[in-house]
Order: C-alpha cells, then sequence, then structure tokens
C-alpha cells in the first residue's frame, strides 16, 4: 500500500463567510505499482484532492498515509522532502520555465531536492528524456516545441527523481486524440515496466478506462465507477 486515505475533508471559501466542502470525507487506498483515474465534472473536487494526496495542500482534516508514515503527524520540512523526491507531478498547462532550454527543466526537481551534482542532474535528465524520444530536443527552449512534445517533457521531468507516485491533473486536456493517446501511452509504459503508481485526473471517460481503478467525483464525495 502506497497511499491510505481516511476521511479527508477540506474546504474553500464561499461566497460570505461561508465556506464550501470541496473534499468530502474521501477514503481510500492506492496500491503501490497501479493506475487510477479520477473523473468527474469541474468543481467536483477532483484537483483538491490530488492536492491533498500529492502533498500540495496541507489544509484538511482526515489522515494521510504515505507508505505507511502519517504525513499529518511530520514537519513541514519533512513533508516537502517526500513531496520532491517521492512524487512527480505532469499538469495540463505543462508548466515549463520559457527561459531554461529542455533538459535544464527537466533536472529542476533533481535541483531542487539537492540531489546529485549539476553533470549527474544533466545525465539523468537527458536519460529520461531518451525514454520519451526527445533526447534530440534536449537544448532547444519550450516555445519550439509542440504541445504533445512539451507534455512529454513534462513527463520526463516527473520521472527525473524515480518518484514511487506520479500525479497528473488532465494531461491529455490539452492535446488532439492522437498526441494524447501518446502521452497515455506513455504513462501506461513507466507503470507496467517501472512499477510507478500513478493517479491521475480526468473529464475524459475513455481515457480513464485506460487505467486500472476508475473513481468518479461529484459534489466532493468519492466512488467507484
Amino acid at each position: 500500500m502506497l497511499i491510505s486515505a481516511r476521511h479527508l475533508t477540506a474546504h474553500v471559501a464561499s461566497t460570505g463567510k461561508h465556506t464550501l466542502r470541496i473534499v468530502n470525507d474521501v477514503s481510500l487506498d492506492i496500491q503501490r505499482g497501479e493506475s487510477y483515474a479520477i473523473v468527474g465534472k469541474s468543481g467536483s473536487g477532483k484537483t483538491s484532492l490530488i492536492s491533498i494526496l500529492g502533498l500540495l495542500n496541507a489544509r484538511y482534516s482526515g489522515d494521510l498515509m504515505f507508505d505507511g508514515k502519517n504525513m499529518r503527524s511530520i514537519p513541514d520540512r519533512e513533508r516537502a522532502v517526500v513531496r520532491s523526491t517521492r512524487i512527480g507531478f505532469v499538469f495540463q498547462n505543462y508548466s515549463l520555465i520559457p527561459q531554461l532550454n529542455v533538459w535544464q527543466n527537466v533536472a529542476l526537481p533533481m535541483q531542487y531536492a539537492r540531489k546529485g551534482s549539476s553533470s549527474r542532474r544533466k545525465h539523468r535528465a537527458l536519460d529520461c528524456l531518451r525514454q520519451v524520444g526527445l533526447d534530440a530536443r534536449a537544448a532547444d527552449r519550450p516555445r519550439t516545441l509542440s504541445g504533445g512534445e512539451q507534455q512529454r517533457v513534462a513527463i520526463a521531468r516527473a520521472m527525473v527523481c524515480a518518484p514511487d507516485l506520479l500525479i497528473c491533473d488532465e494531461p491529455t486536456g490539452a492535446l488532439d486524440k492522437d498526441t494524447g493517446d501518446a502521452v497515455m501511452e506513455l504513462l501506461m509504459r513507466l507503470v507496467r515496466t517501472e512499477g510507478r503508481t500513478l493517479v491521475m485526473v480526468t473529464h475524459d471517460t475513455d481515457i480513464a478506462k485506460l487505467c486500472q481503478h476508475q473513481l468518479r467525483m461529484d459534489r466532493g464525495i468519492i466512488t467507484p465507477c
């Protein structure tokens, strides 16, 4: 078991003095080396939930166990280390830094985590780019890449610290169908061949069916599809 969540609840500010319960008493288990898709309408709480699972948001009640350790009971600094070294993130808008070239973008998580020398970071970044078929574009700037290529760079960046968990927020949302299918094949290959755990948010039920487990979120409540 990689993640065990019990009674997760989170609120966001609403009108006036009121708050909205965006994650509503969610309990779920995430098995190591398996893939999970969370589907639901915009505003259903999907992104809020994965921000908690990915340790980006600590404003919640309930318990979140990551690899047997309660994330609510550890200091912020230790939680940040877990997030930066054991979790990789892929976002819909790629979130690449335009001033850096491709391999420098990929190496950033290692730099933040202070892992390895500069030469080791570059070597690892180039290795990850080879895995996504973009090593020939390593010295290029993100603006010269297509949307699909930028998303593959984002996946390489998510892989660079060899994380246990990949969290993807609408990874195909900005891509055409063929490019989106190629990105999903890459993500599924990481689960199959490298034993990564994948938790993905999507509005596309066909994409969700590629994962081993499908969950639906509605008004902050999660249920099996």
